[in-house]
């Protein structure tokens, strides 16, 4: 702690001998503040400065901390159902394994396949089937069984046509590859 009343005293005494002896005693101060006082105040106000940036950074980070630590979680929730996920959407097309699958259905279910038509589109990886069938089978059981399989299938639309007491239905289809 500075004693202000020290100075105040050494002041009073310079002022009561002469004014040389007033400038030489106050020259020390003078030099004291200006390379002494002033820098280190110059110097605390930009660490304050920085202080307050980094501060800043640190909460941001925090923040971003924060944010991949609730990211993992999710992640190691979904790693269970993203085991299944190359025979849900697998990376190359697989078409004809697809086709005889799908063949397989409308056997199973009652239905004969009387043409099968594809059409891949490359830049969206969705390959759109269109299928002719006819039978006498239950066409509720078919869509089901078709919505069962491990592949991600869209039924995009079913046409129903009777012929002769027989149905004949018209499908298209949608599946999906990375």
């Amino acid at each position: 702690m500075i004693n202000f009343s020290f100075i105040k005293r050494y002041f009073i005494f310079l002022s009561q001998k002469n004014s040389f002896n007033l400038v030489l005693g106050t020259f020390p101060i003078l030099i004291v503040s200006i390379f002494g006082i002033f820098p280190l105040s110059y110097n605390i106000y930009k660490n304050i400065r920085l202080s307050s940036e980094l501060n800043k950074y640190i909460s941001y980070s925090k923040e971003k901390i924060d944010f991949l630590n609730n990211a993992q979680q999710e992640l190691i929730q979904l790693k269970t159902p993203l085991r299944y996920y190359r025979s849900y959407m697998p990376d190359n097309p697989m078409l004809s394994n697809y086709l005889v699958m799908l063949d397989s259905i409308f056997t199973y279910n009652g239905f004969f396949t009387e043409n099968i038509s594809t059409l891949i589109e490359e830049d969206t990886k969705i390959i759109q089937i269109e299928a002719l069938i006819y039978g006498y089978g239950d066409l509720s059981n078919l869509v089901q069984e078709i919505e069962s399989q491990n592949r991600v299938t869209n039924i995009k639309t079913i046409h129903l046509k009777t012929i002769k007491n027989r149905l004949s239905t018209k499908l298209v289809l949608e599946i999906s590859y990375k």
